[in-house]
């Protein structure tokens, strides 16, 4: 119930059923018709029988099912649906060579601002306008989900705790303390990106800053309603840690967190 309802080891071999079916009817429509079918109809029939588990939401099962058509065969022979955010990552040099990002133009360090702890500092020299790092965004629509409470006695079960959510929370688990937000909006977005987490904040002296990436998995989200998206599986945004000026090796990072967050 914490999580939502993600596909689980045993729901993923129902969903590997069902794609099966379904690959086995695309096989006798195609056979009986001589004929291999236009690929834009199994796309759109796909996306309808795709679109069930999105407006349920309440199936592991259907939540299971990969997004892309064309992508079902090689799937299933690598060993069905549980392996679908796997093969995502795997891509081919030339693609890399492309799209790719470097992820290691940071390295960690002690922080060269008092009492901060770590920080982050750069491992080359990165110009102006250049990559510092990547940072993929988890999506938590409403921070309150992070509350933390203090443990009481769960009368239905002797020796087990729940949270006393009567009372006021305790405090907020840690990983909001490094994700970004507004003060009047409930949606929190958790970069995972390498070691971006040591970036620490400056208001006087910034040499980066965030921006929207140029390339990621759903741009359509910035521009819909949380509700529509908010319950996905996997990330869909994305920012990138860009240089304000040239940063030279060994200098650390630092970008101005907000007036808010002050």
């Amino acid at each position: 119930r914490i999580y939502g309802y993600i596909p689980l080891p045993k729901t993923f071999k129902l969903t590997d059923a069902l794609l099966t079916k379904y690959l086995r009817l695309k096989a006798r429509i195609e056979e009986r018709q001589g004929q291999k079918t236009d690929d834009s109809f199994w796309k759109d029939l796909y996306g309808v029988f795709h679109a069930f588990g999105t407006a349920w939401g309440k199936s592991r099962i259907l939540n299971g099912l990969p997004e892309e058509e064309e992508t079902l065969p090689k799937l299933m022979e690598a060993g069905g649906s549980g392996q679908k955010d796997f093969n995502r990552s795997v891509r081919e040099i030339s693609w890399l060579e492309e799209h790719g990002q470097c992820m290691d133009n940071i390295k960690p360090g002690n922080s060269t601002i008092p009492d901060a702890g770590r920080g982050a500092f750069a491992n080359r020299f990165i110009p102006k306008g250049g990559l510092v790092a990547p940072a993929p965004l988890i999506h938590v629509a409403d921070y309150n989900a992070l509350k933390v409470f203090l443990p009481k006695d769960d009368e239905k079960r002797p020796g087990k705790f729940i949270p006393d959510r009567e009372d006021q929370p305790w405090n907020y688990q840690l990983i909001l303390n490094y994700c970004f937000g507004h003060e009047k909006s409930t949606l929190a977005l958790c970069p995972y990106g390498l070691l971006t987490a040591f970036i620490n904040h400056s208001h006087k002296k910034p040499n980066a800053r965030i921006q929207w990436a140029k390339e990621m998995r759903h741009p359509d989200w910035k521009e819909k309603h949380i509700n529509m998206w908010a319950d996905e599986y996997h990330t869909g945004l994305q920012l990138d840690f860009v240089a304000l000026r040239d940063i030279h090796e060994d200098e650390e990072i630092l970008i101005d967190y907000g007036d808010a967050w002050e």
